[in-house]
């Protein structure tokens, strides 16, 4: 599914538009879908390991991945309960760590298992199926082999470490059938290789290797000296070659006869797949480039092929992985293994006035970002490019059921209140993010739509002093100054609903169905209308318009000038626009003029719902925020 944002522009822009005449016949708003942007999936370049079968891509936190080398398909590897994170080394078997003992599961056959470590031991790493733990530092020094035979947990001690040995360090992942130890044995370091025969002692200077299949490469020291090793002799090294401007950041590793490292791309890009990918035999000579567009994370399949990601030279946004193997006389050949499709930025936030629609757009696991496009709504409505107005701060976005409380405020800036509803900002018309900081007062975030914004003026519930309880009431903010012009009375809950619209404050009153309209300039109240017998909960405010609704479900929009309510069908959601009202239920949009005599139609699809605190199926974690619009807009996807 690709999420979007559909659009239902109405016939004028802002209160100040002339309603139709009676009985006139106005048209039905007309729609714009406009489709969500793609983007490269982040995840795509973050390859975790290698295994016979297929490899493991992903990220702690942000979920695993298990692609087949045979059709290039993929699924979703869920985490077991209490684990983090997830490792691969040279075989189908995914060892996941975190608050409790690993566990495996073969990626072949979904078999899963549990690998207990006993009281005084602690995980240490992994190769190929085995997991190598190490004492803890209360104990004396040593290392055990637990893996997983015939239906039960073997446990194998390891030989071989010698006296006096301390600070054992095991690389977090091996290859399939073995991993590097380090030790520091009577003041002086010693690398171990470890296997399913025991612990054996090599010539290697530290543990910081770089893989291959049977040959792995390490620099010399800080010098420009970089070794070969034969796993099969690791007595001494095999080659010795010299690089310049290399590194150990940029060191891939070594595929049949050539050491692979990393440069930099031209373009000076500083994204994960903005790499040239160069090869040197491992006798010297010339560096040649085998890959472009390339990321710097390699895994090594047990037959020493090295997989990297690689981004696409087009625009579509995909991703692919590829196999780097070792071809005629050693040299390094390329061949694409899999595609990672495109993922959609997904729509947290939107507001909309005057024809411009602001987005809070995430590529996921990203930053959220604000966006502008500007609408025609002239006639069939048109939507211009994507124009990126900076990034919000790394909390900034959704957080469980609460998105960020971005509003338009129809004098061309833009107001919202932060995460955890902690200061508000604002951002002038042709300014970008970080916007200006107005206050740092909190506010209550419950229920949704807390803060709204209306030319100069904000409105949203904050607590009150420790001496009352810290009991809700009502504030607005003067945007232009920072400071607050109206402060109403404690309340007990969170009602009274409110709305605002320019200077006019609208508040549920003392009885049930009557709202006020205040002055935020004085206070002073200064008309009141009857929506309806029924206790409020929601109100909306577009000029003459006021939607309304009750705990019983019933709603409506009340023309403060005809002085009657148009009913509205049962629904989830609404939002006021410029003589209509857009309503979702059950994810199906529908829009109802609220002036004219077209009636209601439809014209949404169903949006798949967000569980609370679960990731977003759709293209909007919320719906969006009431603003003072030239109609309606709705985010779904199509």
């Amino acid at each position: 599914m690709r999420s979007a944002v559909a659009m239902i522009a109405a016939l004028g822009i802002g209160a100040a538009s002339v309603p139709p005449s009676a009985g006139a016949e106005a048209p039905p708003p007309a729609g714009l879908v406009i489709p969500a942007e793609q983007n490269q999936n982040p995840n795509a370049a973050r390859l975790v390991g290698a295994g016979a079968t297929g490899y493991l891509w992903g990220r702690a936190g942000e979920g695993y991945n298990w692609t087949s080398y045979a059709d290039g398909s993929t699924r979703a590897v869920p985490v077991p309960d209490k684990q983090r994170v997830a490792t691969v080394a040279g075989t189908d078997v995914v060892t996941f760590t975190g608050l409790k003992s690993p566990v495996q599961r073969d990626m072949r056959t979904g078999q899963e298992w549990s690998l207990p470590i006993p009281s005084g031991w602690r995980y240490a790493g992994t190769y190929g199926g085995t997991v190598v733990t190490t004492a803890t530092p209360e104990g004396e020094p040593g290392l055990r082999q637990l893996s997983w035979q015939n239906g039960q947990v073997v446990e194998t001690p390891v030989a071989g470490l010698p006296d006096g040995a301390r600070s054992l360090y095991v690389q977090e992942h091996g290859s399939a059938d073995g991993v590097f130890v380090e030790a520091t044995v009577n003041g002086r370091r010693v690398v171990y290789r470890l296997d399913g025969s025991g612990l054996h002692p090599t010539a290697l200077l530290d543990s910081w290797v770089k893989p291959g299949g049977q040959r792995v490469v390490q620099r010399f020291g800080d010098t420009g000296t970089y070794r070969v090793w034969d796993l099969t002799d690791l007595s001494k090294p095999a080659y010795e070659i010299t690089l310049t401007d290399v590194g150990d950041e940029k060191l891939l590793g070594v595929v049949g006869d050539e050491v692979l490292y990393t440069r930099q791309s031209a373009t000076g890009g500083d994204t994960a797949t903005d790499h040239t990918v160069l090869a040197v035999p491992v006798t010297g000579g010339p560096e040649r480039v085998v890959l472009d567009r390339a990321a710097a994370i390699p895994v090594v399949e047990p037959d020493g092929t090295m997989l990297l990601g690689r981004a696409s030279g087009s625009q579509d946004a995909t991703s692919s992985v590829y196999a780097l193997r070792a071809g005629a006389e050693g040299r390094v050949t390329t061949a694409k293994v899999a595609d990672v499709a495109a993922i959609a930025t997904v729509v947290e936030g939107m507001s909309m006035a005057q024809g411009r629609l602001h987005t809070v757009d995430r590529i996921p696991f990203g930053q959220a970002r604000l966006r502008r496009i500007d609408v025609s709504t002239s006639g069939s409505p048109t939507a211009g490019p994507r124009v990126d107005r900076g990034l919000f701060n790394q909390y900034a976005g959704c957080d469980w059921d609460w998105c960020e409380e971005v509003q338009s405020t129809g004098d061309g800036r833009l107001a919202y209140q932060g995460i955890n509803g902690t200061g508000l900002s604002v951002l002038d018309e042709s300014a970008s993010l970080p916007a200006r900081k107005v206050n740092d007062e909190p506010t209550y975030q419950q229920p949704h739509d807390t803060m709204q914004a209306s030319g100069r003026y904000t409105v949203a519930r904050i607590p009150g002093p420790s001496s009352e309880d810290y009991s809700p009431r009502l504030q607005v903010i003067d945007l232009d100054t920072g400071k607050p012009v109206y402060t109403g009375p404690a309340q007990n809950a969170y009602m009274p609903a409110f709305a605002i619209d320019g200077s006019t404050l609208w508040v549920e009153g003392a009885s049930p169905g009557v709202v006020q309209a205040l002055d935020v300039r004085t206070g002073e109240n200064v008309r009141s209308v009857d929506v309806g017998d029924c206790d409020l909960t929601d109100l909306r405010a577009n000029g003459t318009d006021l939607y309304w609704e009750c705990a019983t479900g019933t709603s409506g929009v009340y023309g403060t000038v005809t002085k009657k309510s148009v009913r509205l069908p049962a629904h989830e959601d609404a939002m006021l626009g410029d003589g209509y009202v857009g309503w979702v239920k059950d994810g199906v949009l529908s829009v109802t003029d609220v002036r004219g005599t077209t009636g209601t139609h439809v014209v949404g699809r169903p949006i798949p719902r967000r569980a609370r605190g679960g990731p977003s199926t759709g293209s909007a974690a919320r719906s969006p925020s009431p603003t003072r619009t030239a109609g309606c807009t709705w985010s779904r996807p199509v």
